[in-house]
């Protein structure tokens, strides 16, 4: 009864809000709205901070700036927030936008691009200052930091110093050698970059190509675990077939260390937490992830260059006779299906992974028709 009354309360404040509160001219409506990540929990729409944007809506045509603030999402309604320094700040905001909005008879995308085009001084700031600013915006996972930053370091050495243009992007692609794959990712960080940095862009990205997503079943694990093999490719190795007997990731496999290493009335087993979601996950050791471990003293393989992996990977596969496209993160689809083909429901091989159901069929089954309707079949 209560979740009802508060639900229809949320519900009028924000109709409130929307025609009365925050409505400017006579057609041009002007609120917050808050994007709650369809991904999100109950828990974590309880407890973690959402990001606020101020919603220009005219009938039908609407869009939305972002404000780069957050709040959780109890604190928020249509009115503001519940911090007064940050409701002084939205609130600044939105009086800015109905000053536009008043001026004359706007689109809500003209409204957003006026106002956007208010605040930016960008188009005149230095470019090593852009990318700081770019790489400094808040809620950024470490890896996406890492992944933008190193393709903004090579597009800031193409330019040597000078600020880029609207045909910029475009030609910086063209001198790459790099997959279409490869190229649909930088063009993609490309893009949100200089929209950030309000540079006017007609960049077109490249398509990606489908990949085939293989994996490897357990007796060409064996294979592979019986090579004789030494330096780089041994660790290469080794570290493949811990990550395939775990599940792990390779972000989580560089951050293992000996208190990682737990036991309970069930066995031994790893507990941490991921890098890529933040997620805990307490995948079960193996007898033979154990034996693997306990060869490095139960630490991790000494580190080995992402890339540098995959290209030994790939030997490696040669080596054992096996004919497949084959990449460090095989390891952890092969651990999926292994878990899957043993009869195990896709809600305990999701936790042991870290990964939402919905996400476990979306990666691992998009390209196999007859796992995937069996996974189906044992929800």
């Amino acid at each position: 009864m209560r979740r009802a009354f508060l639900w229809v309360l949320r519900v009028l404040l924000y109709i409130f809000a929307d025609h009365y509160g925050n409505t400017y001219g006579s057609t041009m409506k002007i609120a917050l709205s808050q994007y709650l990540k369809s991904r999100s929990t109950k828990e974590e729409r309880k407890t973690k901070e959402q990001l606020i944007y101020i919603r220009i809506q005219s009938g039908d045509d609407r869009v939305y700036i972002n404000t780069n603030k957050y709040c959780k999402a109890k604190d928020f309604t249509a009115f503001g927030v519940s911090d007064e320094q940050l409701n002084a700040f939205l609130a600044g905001k939105l009086k800015a936008i109905k000053k536009i909005a008043d001026s004359g008879d706007l689109t809500p995308e003209q409204v957003k691009n006026r106002y956007l085009d208010s605040i930016t001084e960008s188009k005149n700031e230095p470019l090593q200052v852009l990318i700081e600013k770019f790489l400094s915006r808040p809620n950024k996972r470490p890896n996406t930091v890492r992944n933008h930053k190193q393709v903004l370091t090579q597009f800031a050495e193409y330019l040597k110093g000078e600020n880029p243009t609207d045909l910029s992007g475009s030609k910086f692609l063209s001198t790459l050698s790099h997959k279409a794959n490869t190229l649909n990712k930088y063009g993609k960080i490309l893009k949100t970059f200089l929209k950030f940095s309000r540079i006017p862009t007609t960049l077109e990205i490249p398509k990606a190509e489908p990949v085939e997503k293989d994996y490897l079943t357990p007796e060409e694990l064996r294979v592979i675990e019986k090579l004789s093999l030494k330096g780089l490719q041994e660790r290469v190795r080794d570290y493949f077939l811990l990550m395939a007997w775990t599940g792990l990731r390779v972000s989580d496999m560089d951050k293992l260390h000996p208190e990682h290493f737990k036991r309970d009335r069930y066995g031994d087993f790893i507990d941490l937490k991921q890098t890529k979601t933040g997620k805990r996950v307490t995948p079960l050791l193996t007898r033979k992830a154990k034996a693997l471990f306990k060869k490095y003293d139960f630490k991790k393989p000494p580190r080995v260059n992402n890339v540098a992996a995959n290209e030994e990977i790939k030997t490696i596969i040669g080596l054992a006779g096996i004919n497949k496209f084959v990449t460090c993160h095989t390891a952890r689809k092969s651990r999926a299906m292994y878990l899957i083909d043993k009869g195990h429901p896709p809600q305990v091989v999701a936790t042991q992974l870290g990964d939402s159901v919905k996400v476990l069929l979306q990666s691992y089954y998009s390209d196999d028709h007859t796992k995937g309707r069996k996974a189906v079949s044992a929800l």
